[in-house]
């Protein structure tokens, strides 16, 4: 007789160190999944904080680092049933915030595991914002603070045996709501390099100014430091902003107005680009014949790839960006985490158009069929805004997973978003024509000009004493200064060149005019 018997799965305590350090790449990246956390718990503020006892130059000694935020914060059954649960589907049915209706960042449970590839100990802060519609719990007018110990995690332990104090206090503050997370006993050595990469990676998380600008309930998030000298200015996506090229198209009814932008590295920003021909003028307006449109719309794409002097190739050159702002491997990080034709609707995030690897516009099947296609999509990143006022028929399906394909979608399509990147394409056809002949006539002393400023840009940025950066300035100035001195005998030895050519054009002039008498009057006489 057979004898039934049943057992059940057990997960050992340590399974969340691996959790952590596996899922999370680096504590730079489990800061950002934590600030994602705010944005989709409708926080309008997110600020991240680093304390250190002392700052000797590049090396810092943080101690602590806090993360708050103003939204609706956690009660008692949020901590219960999503925070302290393994593996949680409340990110997978809850795809729009509860408040402001944003598209749902974060990934499920990243936020509380990445605190542990941070930090050993973790004290978490919540003050619920109490909204319509959000399920009642108990002490949800109470402050509730959880302390996590990761090093209790211990091998040989199981998971849910491992006790955690959470403590419920009077509100001192009766309207504050949100999280505060405070990470302590941290794991990894901070530099000021890293806190950079914070800055700069936290800044491709914010909306586009142009969008932000018009958005209700905008997120922002800060970076302040404690105890030692940082750049404290607002955030931006440095994508964004040292983009080289950018083409900014607005939809009237049938009539698409464009301009195209261009880096100036001098004025740190992206201006007119020039008249190149009447084919591409850089700015100007078309008639989209048909009687159908998607409605008033805006796009506005960056270009990342830059054209090289001479050829009609383009390559992926620094030349665009400031060598201070980004390496590298961290243009080439961003731009795979964020490229893509993005579209928003009332300000919220329509998916999955724009995510990485998402071609809705065909960019690539362009490229590779050399159907006219220039641009590649990994080069770009871009933004289509409507509302649901005048795009009346831009509707997604019941299941919010892609837009139906109505005439008016396939409109903003390939009417509206394909011809203005065909216009930018037009316009570097154009371009490449014209470099060819600008770079014939180009002289070196302007680009060594141009590569001293940027140096001398460099060290000014770089975090080292103050004697040293002008010593090193000084250098430059003289090397400039020895440039500008050969140009100038370089050009007397051109002047003086071009006088002696004339001179001998005349003489042999004279001797041809005398050979020629000669020959003239010979046989006469």
């Amino acid at each position: 007789m057979t004898e039934k018997l049943h057992i059940e799965h057990t997960i050992d305590a340590k399974h969340v160190k691996n959790i952590g350090e596996q899922s999370v790449s680096s504590s730079v990246q489990a800061i950002i999944e934590i600030v994602k956390n705010s944005y989709d718990a409708d926080a309008t503020l997110c600020t991240v904080h680093f304390y250190a006892k002392t700052s000797l130059e590049k090396y810092l000694d943080v101690y602590k680092i806090v993360i708050e935020d103003d939204g609706i914060g956690m009660t008692l059954n949020d901590l219960h049933h999503k925070w302290m649960r393994l593996g949680t589907e409340s990110k997978d049915r809850e795809t729009i915030s509860p408040m402001f209706g944003r598209r749902v960042s974060g990934e499920k449970g990243m936020g509380h595991f990445a605190t542990q590839k941070i930090a050993d100990n973790v004290k978490l802060v919540s003050n619920s914002k109490m909204y319509s519609k959000r399920e009642s719990s108990t002490y949800s007018d109470k402050t509730l603070t959880l302390a996590i110990n990761w090093k209790d995690y211990e091998a040989g332990r199981l998971f849910n045996e491992v006790k955690n104090d959470l403590d419920v206090d009077t509100r001192l503050i009766p309207n504050k709501h949100g999280i505060s997370i405070e990470l302590t006993n941290l794991k990894d050595t901070w530099t000021l390099d890293e806190i950079r990469k914070v800055k700069l990676n936290l800044g491709n998380l914010l909306l586009p100014k142009f969008i932000r600008k018009s958005t209700e309930h905008p997120f922002d998030v800060k970076v302040q430091a404690h105890g030692f000298p940082f750049d404290e200015s607002e955030l931006e996506s440095t994508l964004e902003k040292y983009a080289p090229w950018e083409i900014d198209c607005k939809l009237r009814g049938n009539t698409l107005f464009y301009k195209i932008y261009k880096l100036n590295l001098k004025e740190k920003k992206r201006l007119p680009a020039k008249y190149v021909s009447a084919e591409a003028p850089g700015a100007g307006k078309i008639i989209i014949p048909g009687n159908v449109t998607c409605g008033d719309a805006r796009f506005k794409l960056l270009y990342f790839m830059q054209l090289k002097k001479g050829s009609k190739q383009r390559s992926r050159s620094l030349d665009w960006i400031p060598k201070t702002i980004l390496k590298k491997a961290s243009v080439t990080q961003q731009l795979l985490a964020n490229y893509g034709i993005k579209i928003y609707n009332d300000n919220v995030r329509i998916m999955p158009y724009g995510e990485p690897g998402n071609d809705w516009l065909e960019l690539e099947n362009r490229k590779v069929k050399r159907s006219g296609g220039r641009l590649r999509l990994r080069d770009c990143l871009g933004w289509i805004v409507l509302d649901k006022v005048n795009n009346t028929k831009i509707k997604e399906t019941a299941s919010r997973q892609k837009i139906i394909d109505t005439d008016e979608f396939m409109f903003l399509k390939n009417d509206f978003a394909i011809k203005s990147i065909q216009l930018l394409e037009k316009y570097f056809v154009e371009l490449d024509v014209d470099i060819e002949k600008d770079s014939v006539h180009e002289r070196p002393v302007s680009k060594t000009a141009s590569e001293i400023t940027q140096l001398t840009q460099f060290i000014e940025d770089l975090d080292i004493p103050k004697v040293e950066k002008d010593k090193q300035a000084k250098k430059l100035l003289e090397i400039n200064r020895l440039v500008e001195k050969l140009d100038e005998e370089y050009e007397e030895d051109i002047e003086i060149a071009t006088s002696s050519l004339e001179m001998y054009r005349n003489l042999a002039s004279m001797g041809v005019t005398a050979l020629g008498f000669h020959h003239e009057i010979t046989t006469p006489i």
